[in-house]
């Protein structure tokens, strides 16, 4: 970091630093390693804004859905380790929906 003549170097050990010049710059880097990859994932429709993202997954019965969604969440699990960041349980929800024919 660098201002006017003075600079420093920090070690940034957690996720992105908020509320910095560059911060969403930085994040929009990070994140979007972690949607291509769960664009990958054929079973999967990804939704993103801002800090944000929906994971949409369908299939044939309710338990094919639910092994997809489970195939999305761990993906994104274990890329929130490799960058050291935590997905906050408590904004973190999910829900099934199922077609029935009348």
């Amino acid at each position: 970091m660098q201002l006017g003549l003075t600079s420093a170097i920090r070690c940034l050990k957690r996720g992105c630093p908020q509320g910095s010049v560059y911060g969403p710059i930085f994040w929009n880097i990070i994140i979007n390693d972690l949607l291509s990859k769960l664009n990958n994932l054929v079973c999967c429709e990804i939704i993103a804004f801002a800090g944000d993202i929906l994971v949409c997954s369908q299939g044939r019965d309710l338990s094919a859905t639910f092994l997809h969604a489970q195939e999305a969440l761990n993906l994104a699990s274990e890329w929130s380790k490799s960058f050291k960041m935590d997905f906050n349980p408590d904004k973190t929800r999910f829900m099934a929906i199922e077609k029935r024919n009348v």
